[in-house]
Formats: C-alpha cells, sequence, structure tokens
C-alpha cells in the first residue's frame, strides 16, 4: 500500500526568542509523604513505583506552571485536569531520558478530532471515531538531572482506528507506533511562551496556517521558523499560496518531510 505524502510549510521570521522552563529533579531517595500536605499524601497513596512518586511530587511543586501547557495558555481541551496517577507507567530511552505519562481525567471536556473522523462518526453514530487520549508527560534528562512536564494528545486518523479496530493508544512519547497515523495534538514549543508576547506575528501565522486546513502548526525552536502539517498535498499547496498573500512572513517554502517512510 503507498504511504501517504505529508507535506509541512516553513516560514522563516528572522526573530529569536530565549528561555526554557526546566528545573532539577532529584535522583535521590524515594519521596515521603508530607504530613501537613493533604494533597500529596493522597495522591501518593497506593503508588509503590519510586519513579512515580517523584513524578507526583514534582507535579505538586510544579503543575499549575503555564510551560506544562507548552505555550503558555491553558489546555484548550480540558479544564480542572486530574492526572490518574495509578495509571501512571515509567518508559526510558537508554541512558538519557525517562517518562512518566499519566492519563488524565477532567470534569469538563471537548472533542478535538480530525475531519475524517468526524464524518465517520456522522455516518456511523459510531463515537470511537471522535476520541482521542490525553497524557500529562513528565519528561527527564537523566545526564543533566533536569524534568519537564507538558501535555501530550493523541488522535489517531479513521484509516488507522479501521486498520487496529480502535485499539489504537499504545504509542507513547518515547515510542511512537510504527504505522500510527494521526496527529499527536497540543505539541508545543514552551518558548513560544517567551517568544509569542514579544512577536504576536508568530500566533497569527500559526492561525492562518490553522484556517488553511493544517494538522498542527508550531514554532521551531527559539525561532526564526513558524512550520505547518498537511496531510496532502492540494491543501498544503492552497495555504502556500494564502500564506504567501498575507505577508506575514519573509519566506515561505512548501516541502515534503525527509524519511516519511519511517
Amino acid at each position: 500500500m503507498p504511504m501517504k505524502k505529508n507535506y509541512v510549510l516553513l516560514l522563516f521570521l528572522f526573530i529569536l526568542g530565549s528561555g526554557v522552563f526546566v528545573s532539577c529533579y532529584d535522583d535521590e531517595p524515594d519521596v515521603l509523604a508530607d504530613p501537613d500536605n493533604a494533597g500529596i499524601n493522597e495522591m501518593l497513596n497506593g503508588i509503590t513505583d519510586p519513579e512515580v512518586r517523584k513524578a507526583i511530587a514534582w507535579f505538586e511543586e510544579h503543575g499549575q506552571d503555564a510551560s506544562l501547557a507548552r505555550a503558555g495558555e491553558t489546555h484548550p481541551l480540558f479544564s480542572m485536569m486530574v492526572p490518574a496517577w495509578s495509571y501512571a507507567f515509567v518508559r526510558s530511552s537508554n541512558d538519557e531520558y525517562r517518562t512518566v505519562e499519566v492519563p488524565i481525567w477532567a470534569y469538563s471536556r471537548t472533542l478535538f478530532t480530525l475531519p475524517e473522523n468526524a464524518i465517520a462518526y456522522d455516518e456511523t453514530g459510531n463515537s470511537m471515531y471522535i476520541q482521542s487520549l490525553t497524557r500529562l508527560v513528565i519528561l527527564t534528562n537523566k545526564k543533566k538531572g533536569t524534568t519537564q512536564g507538558f501535555f501530550m494528545t493523541l488522535i489517531p486518523s479513521k484509516e488507522y482506528m479501521d486498520a487496529k479496530n480502535f485499539n489504537v493508544y499504545r504509542s507513547t512519547y518515547l515510542s511512537r507506533e510504527k504505522d500510527f497515523d494521526g496527529v499527536c495534538a497540543h505539541m508545543g514549543n514552551v518558548l513560544e511562551s517567551v517568544t509569542i508576547p514579544n512577536y504576536p506575528v508568530i500566533a497569527e501565522i500559526k492561525q492562518q496556517m490553522m484556517r488553511s486546513g493544517a494538522k498542527a502548526s508550531m514554532m521551531s525552536g527559539s525561532g526564526p521558523t513558524v512550520f505547518g502539517l498537511f496531510a496532502n498535498g492540494d491543501t498544503a499547496v492552497a495555504a502556500y499560496e494564502a500564506m504567501r498573500e498575507s505577508n506575514l512572513a519573509k519566506q515561505v517554502y512548501l516541502t515534503s518531510i525527509y524519511n516519511n517512510a519511517r
């Protein structure tokens, strides 16, 4: 079966940003219950994995920081999010990275899905087509001893859901299913929270990308590039032309993802 070709729209803005939110993550002893902190005691109750316990302590200290949204804003899909710590799991990548990933429970939720999934739901009434999965990811650089937290949302495509009979949420931050097809929504760049207030045109470009049919759009690094991901060439070409006409960016390029067959 031929591989789908994805397209990327790149925009160079000639801007610089600086700063990234990290914190020291003590690799030492297990977190102990705090007699003066009922909240953390409740979260630690029944959790025996030392890495998950340390992640709970990190989240208790940093969980309200804007960086958890990866863009300095609250997560648009959920409000009053609660990590389901009893379902947390730990993954490692050689000697460099370790993650604790935690499914999220929420008191309110706005569904976010792909257009073809919404059509399938309208035609079949099967609500599985419009489901997604959000996890809290606490990522530790074991060599540097630093930790970041962010939310990751997996939105599988209809084709992938059909092929996997809806068993579609095995991908993790460190290990993606080789045949995964869909969007890792609300991917983010913590530097956007620093750069966008000084260069609001970045947010305008991202919004233009999404209006033009991008599956996702994000600033790359600290600048000067903003990119959009498109599922097909026709949509990408139309977005390219619309972006050039908008005069929001000095340079606009249409390209395809290198080594897309991986």
